[in-house]
């Protein structure tokens, strides 16, 4: 029984307005309006281009959120990222 008082207490005291998230929230929202700018419409690709060669419709954020990409699981945590070219420091 004081199990069950514990956790109804818990539950009360957790669903307090937490201004913090709509900070957050506005936040966020600034700083996308700031880097709107940088979306530019893709040109026609060009000679050595991936679209150039491959030939892909595209796709909307909302359809990508949408679609069955790679998720995070216990056997797929790592991104290997392999150098390609000269680097300097």
């Amino acid at each position: 029984m004081r199990f069950c008082y514990f956790v109804l207490l818990i539950l009360i005291f957790s669903c307090g307005n937490n201004h913090n998230s709509d900070q957050i929230i506005s936040e966020e929202s600034d700083y996308f309006e700031k880097i709107e700018s940088n979306d530019i419409k893709l040109g026609i690709p060009k000679q050595g281009d991936w679209l150039f060669h491959n030939k892909e419709k595209g796709q909307t954020f909302e359809q990508y959120k949408n679609s069955k990409f790679t998720k995070i699981d216990k056997n797929k945590f790592i991104i290997y990222l392999k150098p390609i070219g000269n680097f300097t420091n």
